[in-house]
């Protein structure tokens, strides 16, 4: 009762000082107050405000009541009340600590692997780099040295990389020194490739970073997306990047719903993230760290770092993961 009334007490000082003014009717015992039974369901709890409302305002009776003089079946209540704000207040801790650890960008990518570090490191979350992406590849081609070769408007490709003669790449573009683009290879622009990249035969890539060693081999789509370090989608797996009501793209993750004020969002794989053949990755699908999808995935939401992608609803741990 104590450390509720402390940590509620500018939320409604009226009710903590009778949480403190109840504790002279009280006779329980420690060993007694913790199996009190919680007064909040966990069915109907699905967002913060719910926890708010069910478990930081009280009932009227206390607020209206002189405790000093409740039975103490209703002191049992208002204790069962202040166990419920306390395990409000470590679910909702967890819940920024697991937002935090899945979908930010220093959570997703090590920076050191792409061109645009300078761009991400602003961005607490990826997608807020989507709509700069084009400027920022501007702002970098004169920057390069002269290893780099021009091969069209702001189109530049280092001198070591393989481009074939059937890809169509349009600016702006920049593309990382020993990557292959391969035969009818579709780059739209917008697009900041790194190095030792493979970008596939018949693959399309528009408005999207891929870090150094990330491969979309065979028949791949990435727009509006980023790939981190060493990041590998199989052949036919694809983003996909608008909502079928056109509506903006929101991130769903651990109860909460962050928008993202974008028609246009693919997805993020976070470093070492493994995507299965003929997968689809709806907008706004982020695949954390050293995670892998099942083929033939329909994937949406979020796919925890170090995790296996199974289906929709089966997310299970990689035992013994070496984390990258």
């Amino acid at each position: 009762a104590d450390g509720a009334g402390g940590a509620f007490a500018e939320r409604d000082t009226e009710h903590c000082e009778a949480l403190q003014a109840s504790k002279a009717t009280m006779s329980l015992t420690v060993s007694q107050c913790a199996v009190l039974p919680v007064t909040v369901s966990a069915t109907k709890i699905k967002s913060r405000s719910d926890f708010r409302t069910s478990c930081l305002f009280p009932p009227t009776s206390y607020l209206n009541s002189d405790l000093s003089t409740t039975p103490i079946n209703q002191n049992l209540h208002l204790l069962s009340f202040a166990g419920s704000c306390i395990i409000s207040l470590i679910m909702e801790a967890w819940r920024n600590f697991a937002l935090n650890y899945t979908v930010k960008t220093s959570e997703l990518y090590d920076l050191s692997h792409t061109a645009a570090g300078a761009l991400l490191e602003r961005c607490e979350y990826p997608w807020q780099a989507l709509s700069q992406i084009g400027a920022f590849i501007k702002e970098l081609i004169p920057t390069l040295g002269a290893d780099y070769v021009k091969l069209a408007d702001d189109v530049y490709v280092h001198k070591t990389a393989k481009i074939h003669r059937s890809a169509d790449i349009s600016g702006p573009c920049v593309i990382g020194a020993d990557t292959e683009v391969r035969p009818s290879a579709f780059i739209r622009g917008n697009a900041l490739i790194g190095s030792g990249c493979v970008i596939g035969n018949s693959c399309e890539v528009k408005n999207a970073i891929i870090f150094d060693k990330s491969q979309v081999p065979h028949f791949n789509y990435v727009g509006d997306s980023i790939l981190g370090y060493h990041a590998h989608m199989g052949a036919g797996a694809v983003t996909s990047n608008v909502k079928s009501d056109n509506s903006d793209v929101v991130i769903k993750c651990c109860g909460e719903t962050l928008p993202t004020g974008r028609r246009k969002v693919g997805a993020f794989l976070g470093d070492n993230a493994e995507i299965g053949c003929n997968s689809v990755l709806n907008p706004g699908t982020v695949v954390g760290r050293g995670a892998r999808v099942y083929p033939l995935s329909m994937v949406r939401g979020v796919a925890p770092a170090h995790s296996i992608y199974k289906k929709a609803g089966e997310i299970v741990e990689i035992r013994d993961c070496a984390v990258n």
